[in-house]
């Protein structure tokens, strides 16, 4: 456990300029959509309507309903909820545990779990949410007026707080209070925080949404763990819908030769042997230490190879 914490400690930075933190990119999100949020329920004070033409005009197009019909108009709520706050402290709240159980696990797992959980967590929490006034007889008589605005990003932060726990639940926090404390302890305390910050908000709607954010959370770690990563789909498709227009990245155009596409020979094309710029090789080392060796690509292995190669012989 001291090696896993001085390994997590050594690679933690927190940098706004960062590729690779997406703890805090989903922070600024959030916090850019409170804005927004925020400008024009203040257009509504100004204009002399009372708050709750806001909430009944505006927040609809964002939280997620409990009224399958009103599902049906609004299909983009089931993603869009999940970064909508309705006061500041609501966001706040937001923020700090998902700076950190998410720094936490990003620096243990890598960045590219953060955005998958988060995610996944959040459309995890709308189906239990979603299922539990349909099978619930207590909820289903509110069910026309019962809406996420109040849940916010909370199923998606549970669901990283599950998957930080499950990865480590014994790793050590505040080491300075006799050795530390286990991670399992504080995820025990936001539990209970968490619960206990929406008591007298009825129905009790928040509590499906928040276990199945948990469940999520703990199900993609147990999947990582036995060698699937349920991310890697979503990742590449980010990856190639935010490379889609870089030239670099474009793949080249296949000559085909006898019927058969070019790459597929068995003779490999000739390679003109450059040497990999600085930048290249800074690149996949950066990708070797947020997802290990096993992550780079045959040929970015032997980029690598060939920059040592050359090193040696410069020497």
């Amino acid at each position: 456990m001291r090696t896993m914490t001085r390994k997590f400690e050594a690679r933690r930075r927190f940098s706004l300029g960062s590729n690779h933190n997406m703890v805090v990119r989903l922070i600024l999100v959030n916090a850019i959509v409170f804005t927004a949020i925020s400008f024009i329920k203040v257009i509504y004070l100004l204009t002399g309507q009372a708050e709750g033409h806001f909430m009944g005009e505006v927040l609809p197009w964002l939280v997620l309903p409990a009224e399958p019909a009103q599902l049906l108009r609004h299909p983009w709520t089931l993603l869009s909820y999940m970064f909508v706050h309705i006061s500041i402290w609501q966001l706040l709240g937001t923020a700090i545990w998902l700076w950190w159980f998410g720094d936490i696990l990003q620096g243990l797992a890598g960045h590219r779990r953060i955005l998958p959980l988060y995610l996944f967590g959040g459309l995890a929490g709308a189906v239990f949410f979603l299922a539990a006034y349909a099978v619930f007889p207590g909820l289903q008589a509110t069910r026309t007026i019962a809406d996420t605005a109040g849940i916010g990003a909370g199923a998606s932060v549970i669901a990283i707080v599950a998957a930080a726990t499950t990865l480590a639940p014994r790793y050590k926090v505040f080491p300075m209070l006799r050795g530390g404390i286990p991670l399992y302890v504080v995820a025990i305390i936001y539990v209970v925080l968490d619960v206990v910050g929406y008591q007298g908000r009825a129905p009790l709607s928040y509590l499906p949404a928040l276990a199945g954010g948990a469940f999520l959370g703990f199900l993609f770690i147990r999947l990582l763990q036995r060698g699937h990563d349920p991310g890697a789909g979503l990742n590449r498709l980010l990856y190639r819908a935010g490379h889609l227009l870089d030239p670099q990245d474009r793949p080249q155009l296949r000559a085909r030769k006898g019927g058969r596409a070019f790459y597929k020979q068995h003779v490999p094309p000739y390679r003109k042997s450059v040497r990999p710029s600085s930048g290249k090789v800074d690149e996949l080392l950066d990708k070797i230490n947020q997802s290990g060796y096993d992550s780079l690509s045959q040929e970015e292995k032997d980029i690598l190879l060939r920059a040592s190669r050359q090193d040696n012989e410069t020497v």
